[in-house]
């Protein structure tokens, strides 16, 4: 072939090949295609916080207690256990803990009370706190894991332990701790003030008596104010809880028990937030 047929050839040749690729590839019958590769993105999937939740807490009102060897009759307490359950798709949990303490009471204006919040961290799923008396406790748990990502705060769960014994007009060691109580007559003159000089701030007073057919009543003051009423009178004999709630916080004032009918024997109170 001469070389300028050659390249007529080649021109030709060129041009149905573009022809072609502009019209699609063709498959000749019988014959299989080869699909192009296609890239499949996959998106890793992030990970889940953990998730937390309680497994048991103390009752909301402590029982009363009695002084042992190792607590005196002015620090009485006791110590609940707070436990939860957390969960992960990792091992390794860690717990953050948040605490609020109330004292409403206070025998001078140096001392400080109202809510002090701690925090702290664990690997442990429970709390034992030490609760003493006239005190109110909440605590919060959440889950940490090994990522840092944490679970939303437990909801708050609260206790309290009563002043009680002794304590209940002041450091009175005369009394037997287990047998103290404190008698609220009728009459002007027949009033108690809890705690001694101490003075209270607070939400509601709860307080405890010894019940019975033949029990009287009492009002509840704070300062000059009356906050609520008292009937310790009950068909059978028993202890009874009052929580005595105005519609308004009270305090700062020392708290009054004025007998108006009977006789009431109080054994334990508390401030509560």
């Amino acid at each position: 072939m001469r070389r300028g047929e050659f390249k007529a050839w080649r021109t030709g040749v060129v041009a149905v090949l573009c022809a072609v690729l502009a019209a699609g590839t063709v498959v000749p019958a019988g014959a299989v295609s080869a699909a192009a590769p296609t890239s499949t993105l996959v998106t890793a999937t992030k990970d889940a916080p953990p998730t937390i939740r309680w497994s048991h807490t103390p009752k909301r009102h402590l029982a009363r207690k009695k002084a042992t060897k190792r607590q005196s009759e002015t620090e009485t307490w006791r110590r609940p256990t707070f436990r939860w359950a957390g969960q992960d798709d990792r091992a390794g949990l860690r717990y953050e803990v948040r605490v609020r303490e109330f004292f409403g009471a206070r025998p001078g204006k140096g001392y400080a009370t109202g809510w002090q919040t701690m925090s702290g961290e664990t690997a442990s799923s429970s709390y034992r706190p030490w609760v003493y008396a006239g005190r109110t406790l909440c605590v919060q748990a959440r889950a940490v894991d090994t990522a840092g990502q944490r679970s939303a705060w437990t909801p708050k769960r609260c206790t309290t332990m009563p002043v009680q014994g002794s304590d209940l007009l002041g450091p009175q060691t005369s009394s037997a701790y287990r047998n103290a109580r404190t008698t609220v007559g009728q009459g002007r003159n027949q009033q108690v003030t809890m705690g001694g000089s101490w003075k209270v701030k607070g939400g509601a007073v709860r307080i405890g008596v010894a019940a019975s057919p033949g029990a009287g009543e009492l009002d509840v003051y704070v300062g000059k104010r009356k906050i609520g009423h008292v009937d310790a009178r009950s068909s059978k004999r028993r202890v009874k809880y009052v929580t005595v709630d105005p519609r308004k916080d009270f305090g700062w004032g020392k708290l009054r028990l004025v007998g108006t009918e009977g006789v009431v024997d109080v054994h334990s109170y508390v401030i509560l937030p």
